[in-house]
């Protein structure tokens, strides 16, 4: 094979190509003006939000604080030396140690940069490397080293073909982007605001599924004009946290929440990691057919109880939406991101509707991240979360997750009273949660209290009805 030989040493001598293992294409001091003009000019993020995201930096510790510095703006808080700093040490990325940012840089960012209206100039450099290389990244899959003897030529360049389009279009979205600064931004939704005659419905809203607590949302009243206010909501691109005591119904809680939505023509994945799929669906037949859960866990069902069974399987199978369920033992929360987005891209490919809402349950059960040595249990968990809401921000998802409170207090006639850092080991979580609820129960009569609420009423405290043989919970009124 003389010819194969002369053709890769020629190869290796061209001076004119640069090697695919050369050290990739990056600018920190453009990476660095744009943190540093983030920092200097809280504004400055609406300028380049829609041009950069965290996995355009080189640079570690630079993407963790644009990041950071994006989900504060709009999640309304001040981006500043103190808010940014209490975030990374509450997601353990602010320290000396790998992946974390030094509480000392942000200081010499902001230092570093003379003036902040340059932004804009410092963020198209920074796109630009990364556009580049991603292009080397897509050169490289198809090298010589990199394919196999047996690969079809034709499945290689299709693959190519759709990498440089996904890249081809992410780069025209950055250049056709509107620009606005906070007060343009706030002028033109004013004057939205003022044509609008009637309230704009969401046709795709995430529910709990109980009239208590979902108000008017997502029913005929709403269509008609009619508006009762929610008392909460799952909002897309939040996350909220469920707090319960053993044997509270918690599982239960979520279990409703997601059959809910599914039927509602959302498509919802349930992480699990204590209850397997056959245990899931035995309980949602107790809970949509009004059969005893003992009887069916156990299979003591007679013959019209067994043809129910397989009645609501086929009514499950015409759901508008989709229930997935996923068993996730030994999972990390950057595990369960990537398979979010997984799901997200091809359920968007088959039904041009990705993922709506997410559950986790629960949350304290998921596996350490890596690389986090010596950091707290409480700390971990917190890493979690912040992957987790990356994956709720990213697909524009309501994400619901459990979490149990640290124990029952000895006393049986006082009854427990949770509050924020009463969950075990997710008082970091809480922090970065935008809804946190608590759940309690005595006998069939459950109480569910609002501790954190960043998008509507506070500290409110609302009864259920828990129907324990069947898995289920009712509004108070109805389940009487």
């Amino acid at each position: 094979m003389p010819y194969v030989a002369d053709f890769n040493e020629a190869q290796k001598k061209r001076k004119d190509e640069p090697a695919i293992n050369a050290p990739l294409l990056h600018s920190q001091e453009a990476e660095a003006a744009v943190i540093g003009s983030l920092l200097i000019d809280r504004e400055g993020i609406v300028k380049v939000a829609t041009k950069l995201d965290h996995a355009d930096f080189f640079f570690n510790q630079h993407a963790t604080l644009y990041q950071t510095i994006y989900e504060l703006y709009f999640e309304n808080q001040p981006a500043d030396l103190i808010t940014i700093r209490d975030r990374l040490r509450a997601t353990n990325k602010l320290g000396t140690g790998e992946g974390q940012v030094p509480a000392s840089m942000i200081l010499e960012l902001m230092k570093a940069t003379t003036t902040p209206v340059h932004v804009e100039y410092y963020a198209d450099i920074v796109r630009n490397y990364s556009a580049l290389r991603r292009l080397i990244r897509i050169g490289s899959k198809i090298s010589a080293a990199e394919l196999p003897k047996n690969t079809k030529v034709g499945e290689v360049i299709a693959d190519a073909l759709e990498e440089v389009g996904e890249l081809a279009g992410w780069w025209q979205s950055g250049l056709d982007g509107e620009y606005f600064t906070s007060q343009e931004k706030r002028i033109e939704n004013a004057h939205k605001l003022a044509a609008t005659t009637t309230r704009e419905v969401d046709h795709r809203p995430v529910r709990f599924g109980l009239r208590s607590l979902d108000g008017s949302i997502g029913t005929f009243e709403e269509r008609q004009g009619i508006y009762n206010p929610p008392r909460a909501r799952l909002k897309r691109g939040n996350t909220a946290l469920l707090l319960a005591y053993t044997s509270t119904g918690k599982t239960s809680f979520v279990e409703h929440v997601a059959e809910a939505n599914a039927e509602a023509g959302l498509n919802v994945v349930f992480f699990h990691n204590e209850l397997l799929q056959e245990e899931l669906e035995e309980r949602q037949y107790a809970r949509l057919k009004g059969l005893s859960g003992y009887k069916v866990s156990e299979n003591l069902l007679d013959e019209m109880e067994r043809m129910d069974v397989v009645e609501l399987a086929n009514d499950v199978a015409e759901w508008e939406g989709r229930l997935d369920y996923v068993f996730c033992p030994g999972w990390t929360g950057l595990q369960i991101q990537q398979e979010i987005l997984r799901r997200h891209k091809w359920l968007l490919t088959k039904t041009g509707y990705g993922v709506d809402l997410v559950i986790v349950d629960y949350i304290d059960l998921l596996a350490d991240p890596e690389k986090m040595f010596g950091a707290t249990k409480s700390e971990k968990v917190a890493r979690n979360l912040s992957d987790l809401k990356d994956a709720a921000l990213k697909t524009k998802s309501a994400m619901l997750m459990t979490s149990q409170i640290n124990k029952r207090q000895s006393d049986p006639d006082s009854p427990p009273e949770p509050a924020l850092g009463s969950g075990r080991n997710s008082a970091a979580t809480e922090f970065l949660a935008n809804l946190v609820m608590a759940l309690t129960r005595e006998d069939e009569e459950s109480t569910l209290k609002c501790l954190k609420n960043t998008n509507g009423k506070q500290h409110w405290t609302q009864k259920l009805f828990y129907l324990e043989g069947r898995f289920d919970f009712a509004d108070y009124k109805d389940g009487r």
